[in-house]
C-alpha cells in the first residue's frame, strides 16, 4: 500500500480484538481523523469525501473527521483501516487515528493512530 507517512503508525489489536468481541456483527461509524499538510486543500478533501459517501462529523482547520457505518468484524475493520489509509495517501494527507463509534462523545474507541496521538478525552486537565 503507498504511503507517505511521517510518524510510526499503529493498529491497536488488543483495541481491535474488544470491539469485534463485544459489538460483532453490529454496524457503528468507522471513521478516520484526516490532517492536511502544506499543499493540501481542506474544500477539496470534504467534497471528496462526501462523494465518498462519508459523514463529516468535525471540521477543523486542516483537519477533517469523516465515517461510514459499518458491519463489526475483523475483516472489515482492517478493510476500513486500509481503505482509509489508502484515501489518505492518495490526496497527501495524514491519517492521524482511525476511530470507533462517535468520537464527539468522547467514547470513540482508538483501533489505529499515528505513534503519539491522544484523543482529547484521554487528555487530562
Amino acid at each position: 500500500m503507498p504511503g507517505k507517512y511521517r510518524r510510526d503508525w499503529f493498529e491497536h489489536r488488543d483495541r481491535i480484538a474488544s470491539l469485534v468481541r463485544d459489538e460483532a456483527s453490529r454496524t457503528i461509524p468507522i471513521g478516520g481523523r484526516f490532517v492536511c499538510n502544506d499543499e493540501s486543500e481542506d474544500d477539496a478533501m470534504y467534497f471528496y469525501l462526501k462523494a465518498q459517501g462519508f459523514s463529516i462529523s468535525d471540521v477543523q482547520q486542516c483537519e477533517v473527521f469523516a465515517s461510514k457505518l459499518v458491519t463489526i468484524s475483523e475483516r472489515a475493520i482492517h478493510e476500513a483501516i486500509s481503505q482509509l489509509r489508502l484515501i489518505a495517501s492518495e490526496r497527501s494527507y495524514r491519517l492521524q487515528s482511525v476511530e470507533a463509534g462517535e468520537p464527539e462523545s468522547g467514547q470513540a474507541r482508538i483501533l489505529a493512530s499515528e505513534q503519539d496521538y491522544v484523543p482529547w478525552w484521554e487528555i487530562g486537565d
